[in-house]
């Protein structure tokens, strides 16, 4: 390193001694040397990307190319860090890689590499490597403070520390984590399930007894489960969370509790027979002859419907909001479910509405979806059906024991053949899902949001997520 830097001063020396001599016969300009100096940009070139293509029969080794160019870099002057926000994709090969480093005056550019093994005894390997363009660096060997750049005039030298982020998990790949196995309080329930989650992230399963009474499970964790209450039975098909609290509807009074444990009687309305869910910002019930919408559980407003209410599901109902990206203040609804099989459905029902924050609350409208007798991607009738957002779109979990998605707005269902259930998941009991939003830390101490599925079943609780769900975005 002594070496090194002694050609480097020497280097500089000579400049000078140039400059100078140039001046002084040709009347050239002067050559100025600066003692300033920061690094100013960084970019990869292409990378290799390896991966194995299982058939079954043997192994297949793929390879990729990733452009580095579309990964941005942040270079923070006042830290000295340079590091790129958006991860380069799982397998990204950064040992050999064309990097293009800028610095301000043109000065002078160093790699610093962890110091290697001499070759032979008496042999001292130095670890700063002067950067070139057409040269390929080994982002696997320098040290945390990988680049060094140095002033013109020798003056002075700046340490970068560097970080190539990669990811070290696929981002549709699925992970399961069991909580809770034989769980005593959650075998206890033997039919129609539904989870939720509290405002205190406090996790909330309503389900049958053999009395037939609805019985409200909390857990902060997903190991230890509690009876919080007890209520009618009706009430585990009559349920949603709005601003962090559970409502119920039962008998036509509505129930609110914070903690699942103590409730409230905020109205008596007996023309509401079910509670469907909730919006972002309203709740919604059905009456024996409409769709009512309110924003705080007391006072109710008639919506208008295409069709009548006996087209509206009773039992294995969801009401999942997704934000309409080219409307502000508004969200898509989707009401899905299934109807007494008396009806002699072969599709599940649905009904799409429009939750448009910037009118008044009567409105918006509710609309039948009625499918073509051949149109592709309908959900059928399921025993058991349970549907939740998703990063995507919407995901519904059936008796049948597959995994849907819509990308659509659950107009379209197409099963995902990729997804597996947890070990130990019997579709012929009764199940719930639902993916909960929760607060997660980065590293630096970020926090942000990331997103996890709830599936209760059979005695069992699962936490999981698609791995991309509970990473850290940055704009």
């Amino acid at each position: 390193m002594k070496r090194k830097f002694l050609a480097f001063i020497l280097l500089v020396t000579a400049g000078l001694s140039l400059s100078s001599c140039l001046d002084s016969t040709d009347n050239n300009t002067n050559i100025v040397y600066y003692h300033d100096t920061a690094i100013t940009d960084f970019s990869l070139g292409k990378m290799d990307k390896f991966g194995k293509k299982k058939d079954g029969v043997s192994d297949s080794l793929l390879r990729g190319v990733v452009d580095g160019s579309t990964f941005v870099f942040s270079i923070d002057q006042a830290n000295h860090e340079i590091y790129n926000l958006d991860s380069l994709p799982v397998n990204t090969r950064i040992a050999a890689v064309l990097a293009t480093i800028s610095a301000k005056n043109s000065s002078y550019i160093q790699i610093n590499y962890v110091k290697q093994v001499p070759v032979k005894e008496g042999v001292t390997t130095d670890s700063l490597v002067w950067y070139n363009s057409t040269d390929s660096i080994d982002f696997t060997k320098t040290k945390e403070k990988a680049i060094r750049v140095y002033a013109q005039d020798a003056s002075a030298y700046a340490d970068y520390l560097l970080a190539v982020n990669v990811h070290k998990e696929f981002p549709d790949s699925f992970v399961w984590h069991s909580l809770a196995h034989g769980n005593a309080a959650l075998n206890s329930l033997v039919g129609a399930e539904k989870t939720l989650v509290l405002g205190n992230g406090t996790v909330c399963v309503l389900g049958k007894n053999a009395k037939d009474k609805t019985v409200v499970l909390t857990s902060a964790d997903g190991k230890n489960w509690e009876t919080a209450s007890t209520l009618s039975s009706s009430a585990s098909q009559s349920v949603a969370t709005l601003d962090g609290k559970l409502f119920v509807i039962e008998d036509g009074k509505v129930m609110t509790s914070a903690d699942a444990k103590t409730w409230n009687m905020v109205a008596e309305n007996q023309a509401l027979t079910q509670l469907l869910g909730a919006s972002s910002k309203y709740l919604y019930a059905r009456s024996a002859d409409a769709i009512y919408a309110s924003a705080d559980g007391e006072t109710w407003t008639k919506q208008a419907m295409d069709n009548a209410t006996d087209s509206l599901p009773t039992t294995n109902i969801s009401l999942n909001a997704i934000n309409i990206a080219s409307v502000k203040n508004a969200e898509s609804l989707l009401l899905l479910g299934t109807r007494d099989a008396a009806y002699g459905d072969t599709i599940a029902v649905a009904w799409t509405g429009t939750a448009d924050y910037s009118l008044p609350i009567g409105d918006n409208k509710w609309n039948y979806i009625e499918y073509d007798k051949n149109q592709a991607g309908k959900l059928p009738y399921l025993a058991q059906l349970a549907v939740t957002t998703s990063s995507e779109g919407l995901v519904a979990l059936g008796s049948n024991g597959k995994w849907y998605r819509s990308l659509n707005g659950g107009i379209k269902w197409t099963v995902d053949t990729l997804m597996t259930l947890p070990t130990g998941f019997d579709a012929s009991k009764p199940f719930s899902l639902v993916r909960a939003t929760e607060k997660l830390t980065a590293a630096d101490g970020t926090q942000y949001d990331g997103h996890f599925y709830w599936l209760i079943n059979a005695g069992n609780a699962w936490r999981g997520r698609f791995n991309k769900e509970a990473w850290l975005k940055q704009d």
